[in-house]
């Protein structure tokens, strides 16, 4: 467990001036109601990357992750990265500051079945994109797209599917 809770515009600058790796930072906030979790501190390194996603903070979300996560979606972790970046400037010049996140699952037999997921939908173009984080403990293992995804909120973005890797 983390043994330190800081405010958002904190975590950054005591992660850093303390020498401090991310993912030993822990976040309290209070979130507005279309976030999810809800109204609650972060008390896992899922929360805090979630949280990330959420705010379109790639560079947070490289810090937090484990450094032993050397591929993400199949591909080498700084490409994942890059590609992660191209995608929230995607968000932010469609308009988006920040990212709703409902949860789901993988709804496919053949594939990550029953997997714990979020859809990720944006404030104002409604653009989204579902993403599965395989995880442990709270731990986050893996990060990759899910292609039927069964959010557990009857949700109806009107904007279109954001894809990790397109070509995949």
């Amino acid at each position: 467990m983390f043994d330190e809770i800081y405010s958002p515009g904190e975590a950054r600058s005591v992660a850093e001036s303390k020498k401090r790796t991310a993912s030993q930072v822990v976040v309290q906030l209070e979130l507005p109601l279309k976030y999810y979790p809800p109204n609650r501190p972060l008390k896992t390194q899922l929360d805090a990357v979630l949280y990330h996603f959420q705010l379109l903070d790639a560079d947070m979300i490289d810090d937090l992750l484990d450094e032993s996560i050397d591929t993400l979606q199949n591909q080498p972790r700084s490409l994942f990265m890059q590609h992660l970046t191209l995608i929230f400037d995607g968000f932010k010049n469609a308009g988006d500051s920040y990212l709703e996140a409902v949860d789901g699952f993988c709804n496919v037999l053949s594939c990550n079945y029953l997997k714990k997921g979020f859809r990720l939908v944006g404030n104002k173009s409604e653009n989204w994109m579902d993403l599965i984080f395989d995880h442990k403990d709270g731990r986050v293992e893996a990060i990759f797209q899910c292609y039927i995804f069964c959010p557990n909120k009857d949700l109806h973005p009107g904007g279109e599917m954001v894809y990790l890797f397109p070509d995949i």
